[in-house]
């Protein structure tokens, strides 16, 4: 590769570097506009230096292309495939049915730091001014158990009669997280309810939560 260079810099240790952009591929950021004609890898961003011999090294750079985050193969919810479980709620391209796929798809976005998921699923009633999520926070997501159907219809019996029980609903769960080391647990009963938006689909959205006594 090293002897395939254009024959413009004859300095060993410059034209290894472009090789080594070449055969990754990566991306050379340097001073020198000696080697603006090597490669289209090649950055040459604003210098004094007149030849690739007279750039200090300090000023070479060899980057990897950035990357888009990736996303997980299985489900932080643990209801399996990403791609099929919340995956497709995240990105828009479906919306939740029920009280719990919305619940199970706001704890996934929780730990893929979500944001903008998290407010579109906010009842405008009750949503943070704001952020919801510390970018800086040093917390770790370890996993979620919702709690059986029998006892959210053991809860539901208990609410007056005339609530609305079509449109409003409630999920408990448990989720596991870490945060300097130490593992704690969050145990909410959330209240959702489902609502008409912006574009007149009824799509449910979380309202609050409430914390059982163990």
């Amino acid at each position: 590769m090293v002897t395939r260079l254009p024959d413009i810099d004859r300095d060993p240790f410059d034209r290894i570097l472009v090789a080594q952009a070449l055969c990754e591929p990566l991306r050379l950021v340097t001073a020198a506009p000696i080697l603006r004609g090597c490669s289209e890898l090649v950055e040459v961003v604003q210098g004094t230096a007149r030849k690739a011999s007279h750039v200090p090294r300090q000023f070479w750079r060899i980057m990897r292309p950035m990357s888009k985050p990736s996303t997980p193969a299985l489900c932080p919810c643990g209801g399996g495939q990403y791609a099929s479980c919340c995956g497709p709620f995240i990105a828009g391209a479906a919306i939740p049915h029920t009280a719990e796929q919305l619940m199970r798809s706001r704890y996934s976005a929780y730990t893929l730091r979500e944001e903008a998921y998290l407010r579109a699923t906010w009842h405008a009633s009750t949503l943070p001014a704001g952020a919801i999520v510390d970018p800086d926070e040093k917390l770790q997501w370890l996993g979620l158990e919702v709690k059986s159907a029998l006892r959210l219809r053991q809860r539901k019996a208990n609410l007056p009669e005339e609530q609305d029980t079509v449109n409003t609903d409630t999920v408990e769960f448990v989720a596991r997280f870490k945060v300097g080391g130490r593992a704690h647990r969050l145990h909410e009963v959330s209240r959702f309810v489902r609502e008409p938006d912006s574009l007149g689909a009824l799509r449910w959205f979380y309202v609050d939560g409430s914390f059982p006594e163990k």
